[in-house]
């Protein structure tokens, strides 16, 4: 029997628990969720989002993808309102790309797919502000993981854009934190250790928890997501290291100096844990 009244409660109950990491308590409450809503209603889509969302928090990669599927085949997935279903489309993405990071290859239809969603241009409308967060985030973290340099720094003046016009008044949120460091990455060329030392605030800002909803731009844990960018960017950042070493090295030194070849792009052996 359902109890919508106490579907809402286990509702706030279950995105606290996520958001504080106290993810037993949060499988609780989903479990709560699921007895206390009618499968197909909107409060019931709302509590899959954040069950999705404890599947991703929790590295559960191969479960995430397959309740995504669950999700977006139900009869009543079609009558949800469109943001919602792009909500949806956007988090199949988040799971392939964390389920191809841990293979030695990615497929080709998965190819076509990413190389698919980072040509889409994000709608500035006010109703989807976090849809467009989460597009940025998801874009950022295919660009890192192919290594795709120039990528970075064109996908990181939009992010300022967005900033600018959607996080002015929310400069001490989690994703004002995540998004200013993204920026001070490609500031600093993509020197990790001068981007960790100027934009402490910035990492601390986006590393603490408990505070805020969990939502679509936290598809995936802002820390987690962030250790992996520092782990996808280390070759070409060693890289721009190497030559700004060589290009001092050439304006002190009259002996021409063989420059580091640049490694090409890859989009093979993205491990992540």
């Amino acid at each position: 029997m359902t109890d919508p009244i106490r579907g809402e409660f286990e509702l706030k109950r279950l995105w606290l628990a996520i958001a504080s990491k106290n993810y037993e308590m949060a499988k609780s409450a989903a479990m709560e969720c699921e007895q206390s809503f009618k499968a197909g209603t909107n409060n019931w889509f709302i509590a899959k989002e954040y069950e999705f969302f404890l599947l991703m928090h929790t590295k559960q990669w191969q479960q995430a993808a397959e309740f995504h599927k669950l999700i977006v085949n139900h009869q009543r997935f079609p009558s949800q309102p469109e943001q919602v279903q792009q909500k949806w489309i956007l988090f199949g993405y988040y799971a392939a790309l964390v389920s191809t990071a841990q293979t030695s290859s990615i497929p080709s239809t998965q190819k076509r797919a990413f190389n698919k969603i980072l040509r889409e241009v994000p709608i500035y409308k006010k109703d989807k502000a976090g849809y467009n967060a989460s597009l940025y985030i998801l874009q950022y973290l295919i660009l890192a993981s192919h290594r795709d340099y120039d990528g970075l720094v064109a996908k990181s003046e939009g992010i300022a854009k967005y900033i600018n016009r959607y996080l002015r008044g929310r400069t001490d949120t989690q994703l004002y934190g995540f998004l200013k460091t993204l920026l001070a990455l490609k500031k600093y060329d993509f020197d990790v250790l001068k981007t960790r030392k100027r934009a402490k605030k910035y990492i601390e800002q986006f590393n603490r928890f408990g505070r805020e909803k969990v939502d679509e731009t936290q598809t995936l844990p802002y820390s987690m997501m962030w250790a992996w960018i520092l782990e996808w960017i280390k070759p070409f950042a060693e890289m721009r290291k190497a030559q700004k070493l060589l290009l001092l090295q050439q304006i002190t030194s009259p002996t021409p100096i063989k420059s580091p070849r640049r490694e090409p792009s890859t989009q093979e052996g993205l491990k992540i844990s």
